[in-house]
C-alpha cells in the first residue's frame, strides 16, 4: 500500500503545530498577567472572565488547557483527513477514530513520531484492515433479511452478480440517498478499489458524489455505471447493484464470507 504521508511532510505538520502551541502557550500566559493586573485594580472575578471572551467561569489556566486540547484535537482530525485514514477503515473503526478525537481522550501529542504510530496502530496490518472492512460490506449487503427479492436469494452466502438494497433512496423534489445507505455505499466501493490494488477514491470521484453530479445533470435519469458498478435506482427507495468485475466479487467472497460461501447457489439473471 502506498504510503499516507511522506515523511517530510509529517515532520513539517509537527512543526507548525509545535510552533502554533508555543504562541497559545504565551497568549494565555499574556491572559493570565492581565488577570493580574485587573485584580490589583480590585475588579471582581465576574468582570476579568467577561473581558476573555471566552465562557463566565473559566480561569486563564484552564483557557490554556483547553485551548491546547482543542489544538491538538484539531490537528488530528486535520491530518486524518488529509491522508484520507478513515477511508481505509471499517465503519465501526471508523466511530472508534472518531469517538477518539472527538473526546479528546489520551490522544497523543502531534509529532512525526506519533503521526506514523497512530498510522501503523490502525492499518499497519493491511490485510486485517481490509478483511474487516470487506467482511463488514459483506455482512450489510448480504441480504439476509431482503430474500423476498428475486436477485437476492443467490446472494445469501455469497455475492454474484446483483444486490439489492432497499430504503437506499428518498424523492422529495429530487433523488436522495439516504446517508445511512450511502456511507454503506461508499465503504462498498472502497473495498472494491482495494480489493484491486487501487487507491481509494478522492472526495469528487467518490460514488456518493459520482451519483449526486449524475443526478443533478439528468433528473430524468434511474441509471449510472461507475468502474465497479452498475447502479439502478427505483421510486420505492431501492437500488439495484450490479457488478462489474466478477474477478473482484470472487476475492471479496473469499476474503469475506469464508465457509459461509454456496459455490452452488443459483445465479438469478
Amino acid at each position: 500500500m502506498k504510503a499516507l504521508i511522506q515523511h517530510n511532510d509529517a515532520v513539517s505538520l509537527a512543526g507548525l503545530y509545535a510552533a502554533a502551541q508555543s504562541h497559545l502557550i504565551k497568549g494565555c500566559q499574556e491572559i493570565e498577567m492581565a488577570e493580574k493586573l485587573l485584580r490589583q485594580m480590585g475588579l471582581p472575578d465576574e468582570i476579568i472572565y467577561n473581558t476573555k471572551r471566552y465562557t463566565s467561569t473559566s480561569s486563564a489556566e484552564e483557557l490554556r488547557e483547553d485551548s491546547l486540547l482543542e489544538l491538538k484535537r484539531r490537528a488530528w482530525s486535520f491530518v486524518i483527513k488529509r491522508i484520507e485514514l478513515r477511508e481505509l477503515l471499517a465503519i465501526s473503526k471508523q466511530k472508534e477514530l472518531d469517538k477518539q478525537i472527538e473526546e479528546g481522550k489520551n490522544l497523543p501529542e502531534f509529532t512525526a513520531e506519533n503521526i506514523f504510530g497512530l498510522i501503523d496502530g490502525f492499518v499497519g496490518d493491511f490485510d486485517k484492515v481490509l478483511k474487516e472492512a470487506a467482511t463488514e460490506v459483506f455482512e450489510y449487503f448480504r441480504p439476509r433479511w431482503r430474500t423476498k427479492y428475486k436477485n437476492n436469494q443467490a446472494n445469501t452466502f455469497g455475492f454474484h452478480k446483483k444486490i439489492i438494497a432497499d430504503y437506499a433512496l428518498s424523492l422529495g423534489g429530487g433523488w436522495y440517498l439516504k446517508w445511512s445507505f450511502a456511507k454503506r455505499l461508499i465503504a462498498l466501493d472502497n473495498v472494491f478499489h482495494l480489493l484491486d490494488g487501487q487507491q481509494i477514491a478522492k472526495s469528487s470521484n467518490r460514488i456518493d458524489n459520482l451519483w449526486d453530479t449524475h443526478v443533478k445533470a439528468d433528473r430524468n435519469s434511474n441509471k449510472l455505471s461507475t468502474t465497479y458498478f452498475i447502479l439502478k435506482w427505483f421510486r420505492n427507495g431501492n437500488m439495484h447493484i450490479t457488478f462489474r468485475r466478477a474477478d473482484l466479487v470472487d476475492k471479496l467472497n473469499a476474503l469475506a464470507g469464508g465457509d459461509q460461501l454456496r459455490s452452488n447457489a443459483p445465479i438469478q439473471e
